[in-house]
């Protein structure tokens, strides 16, 4: 997958839902709203410009109705004000009647267009403030100093959608250090896609209760300066995309609550720690596409908690471990590219929470092992390695989940299980370059209707080209080329 794709699907997740102790709050309505009040979010909407057809909040404000939605109230105040999702355009006034609301706990701005308009100054005067989230607004600019007011802040969301509008926040004055100093209840920092300048990497030690640090694509460089250990109580650490071109320090498995770390695309070198893995309550960790790092897969322990493990991308040397089969929570696997040899252990039979498998790209040899116990599989990808051997006894059957096959670029060889063409979510089979002999037999029912992509070029397929094939309503892509086939193929049914 492109690696700036998977960067904003990142960052899409980690800027949803973040309000959850103020949504807690009652929805707004005519009893909990003032005279005044009312008055304050009529003129707060006629100030705003936004798409009524896309809108579904402010479009609904009106006296007649009482309906106001995205506002909250608790005790009798305006505690919450949602506007995410608005298709606001424009930017706010400084005289907007947004900031007299001065009971505001959290406020809700992102994935609006703000149109490069600055972040208003005066959203530091709103000091009751516990959540703040302008992400994917199109703010632009330097962040205002006066944010650092908000001393109350538990959460701060200042992300941008840096795979295509890159750059448009700047941190230079104050540095990160003087923005967030102040802010001592601050529990999660969102910075993705801000530009901090070069001086304003050292993390600081006035924020102890800091638990998620996500600054990803924020032109941080290396090394890792020593102050971020100061953050003991951090349980997420994603700096994806930096160019810190240094060694991983041992340091980052002192954190005793970290759940997340995530260093993919940062120049990492060097080896690898291996007390990293040992952080026994470590659930993701991503260091792909660092291919100066190298790796050394450790044994891995009966009690893991591990739930993704990226490392694609990495120079690992050897073999998959078969501890491999202890990882019980394990849901996602890629180690694409990454000089891997030897068998796929059979001991990754035991993963039966496994969703997403990708070994491709190394040079692992052997059969390709049974997976019928993995049975919320979506996807397995083993292409471009040197597999061996007939896939017939693999357990396809039980695969009711798969999505995705891609097997193309092996030395598999026997016939193509009938199996595969009756699982209901299957859409790609790539059988490609492999020595796949025998009648292809395809037995169609309605499940097969979902199959759009179907490679079997450059195999060793004899016999007639089933019928059925011209059945496959959803097809994107065939390919069978380069086989043994024989008899008349129905060019018009295609």
């Amino acid at each position: 997958m492109n690696r700036s794709i998977v960067l904003w699907l990142l960052l899409a997740i980690s800027t949803i839902s973040i309000f959850s102790d103020v949504a807690r709050a009652s929805s707004a309505s005519a009893q909990c709203l003032g005279v005044d009040q009312i008055s304050l979010f009529l003129e707060l909407r006629d100030s705003i410009v936004f798409d009524a057809f896309a809108s579904s909040e402010l479009v609904h404000w009106d006296r007649s109705t009482g309906s106001w939605s995205g506002v909250t109230c608790m005790e009798g105040l305006v505690v919450g004000l949602d506007l995410s999702k608005e298709s606001i355009s424009g930017g706010i006034d400084g005289s907007s009647s947004l900031f007299r609301l001065e009971f505001l706990r959290s406020l809700n701005l992102a994935f609006n267009d703000f149109n490069s308009s600055a972040i208003p100054s005066r959203l530091g005067n709103l000091s009751q403030l516990v959540h703040l989230n302008l992400s994917c607004a199109a703010f632009a600019g330097k962040i205002p100093a006066e944010l650092s007011r908000l001393s109350k802040l538990r959460t701060l969301d200042l992300s941008t959608p840096y795979n295509s509008q890159p750059g448009l926040l700047k941190l230079e004055k104050p540095n990160l250090r003087s923005l967030i100093g102040d802010l001592g209840e601050l529990r999660e920092l969102y910075h993705d896609g801000v530009v901090v300048s070069p001086a304003g990497s050292e993390w600081s030690s006035s924020v102890p209760k800091l638990e998620v640090l996500s600054m990803r694509v924020c032109s941080l460089s290396g090394p890792i300066h020593p102050s971020l250990t100061s953050l003991a109580n951090l349980s997420v650490i994603q700096l994806d995309g930096n160019d810190l071109s240094t060694t991983v320090p041992t340091s980052l498995a002192n954190f005793s609550s970290l759940k997340t770390l995530s260093l993919m695309g940062c120049g990492l070198q060097g080896e690898l720690p291996q007390e990293v893995f040992q952080v026994q309550t470590l659930r993701t960790l991503d260091l792909s596409f660092n291919p100066l790092l190298q790796v050394s897969l450790p044994d891995f322990p009966e009690d893991s908690s591990l739930e993704t493990l990226v490392l694609s991308r990495t120079n690992i040397s050897g073999r998959l471990p078969d501890s491999i089969g202890n990882l019980r929570k394990l849901s996602r696997l890629e180690l694409h590219d990454c000089t891997l040899s030897g068998s796929i252990p059979s001991s990754m039979a035991n993963l039966s929470e496994l969703t997403y498998l990708d070994l491709s790209f190394n040079n692992l040899t052997g059969s390709v092992p049974p997976y019928g116990a993995s049975r919320n599989l979506t996807q397995i990808d083993l292409s471009h390695n040197a597999l061996t051997g007939r896939i017939t006894s693999v357990g396809w059957e039980d695969l009711l989940n798969l999505e995705i096959l891609e097997l193309q670029d092996n030395a598999l060889e026997g016939d193509i299980s009938p199996a595969l063409f009756t699982l209901p979510q299957l859409t790609e089979i790539w059988f490609s370059n492999n020595r796949f002999s025998g009648q292809l037999m395809i037995y169609l029912n309605i499940s097969s209707y979902q199959l759009d992509t179907l490679s079997l070029g450059s195999n060793q397929l004899q016999g007639s080209i089933p019928a059925s094939i011209y059945k496959l309503r959803g097809r994107r892509h065939l390919n069978l080329s380069s086989n043994n086939f024989s008899g008349s193929m129905n060019i018009d049914a295609l």
